[in-house]
């Protein structure tokens, strides 16, 4: 932030042992913002993203409702009320199919909008999904992959100028080696 703090992300830790976001400011003191329990969220594997306000956004790969217990993801925010106190909304809980499930990083657009990868789920149930979020939740799958055009796309998402997105997927494609692909609006 423009105080030079930095925030980020443990998979375990916290008082549930579930994952935690974290500040550490520039004398390399942390705080921890948020624990989670599981209902909303499990093990956050990638960082956050800031907007203008200092809203703090991200995903975790489990929790939430669904997929044998375990939750198939969220997609949260995490907003500063002053005196170092932070509350959480979750925005959306995965449901592994048609939005997809173990949802990664997120990137934000100018707009608000916030874009992500879910490894498994989506139309195909097995091969993952694009999704885009509205800053009030509404989860739109751009993309549900069908193997030929890739597996399992893990990796963190790019967006050029024209709102063109990137990505890879470890696996499918022609020798089942895994793809880049491009998802073009």
């Amino acid at each position: 932030d423009t105080a030079g703090n930095l925030y980020g992300t443990t998979t375990v830790g916290g008082s549930s042992n579930q994952g935690t976001v974290f500040k550490v400011d520039t004398s390399g003191d942390e705080t921890v913002l948020h624990s989670f329990s599981g209902a909303d969220g499990i093990s956050p594997y990638a960082g956050v993203v800031r907007d203008a306000k200092g809203n703090l956004y991200g995903a975790t790969v489990n929790g939430g409702t669904g997929c044998s217990g375990t939750g198939c993801g969220t997609v949260f925010e995490l907003m500063p009320k002053g005196g170092g106190r932070w509350a959480e909304t979750v925005l959306h809980k995965f449901t592994g199919n048609p939005d997809g499930d173990y949802p990664f990083g997120l990137i934000r657009d100018a707009k608000g909008n916030l874009y992500g990868a879910t490894e498994i789920g989506g139309t195909t149930g097995v091969f993952g999904t694009v999704f885009k979020m509205s800053k009030a939740g509404k989860e739109t799958v751009l993309h549900s992959f069908a193997g030929s055009d890739g597996e399992f796309p893990t990796g963190g998402l790019i967006m050029d100028a024209k709102g063109n997105l990137y990505g890879t997927a470890v696996y499918g494609g022609s020798d089942d080696s895994g793809t880049v692909w491009k998802l073009t609006p």
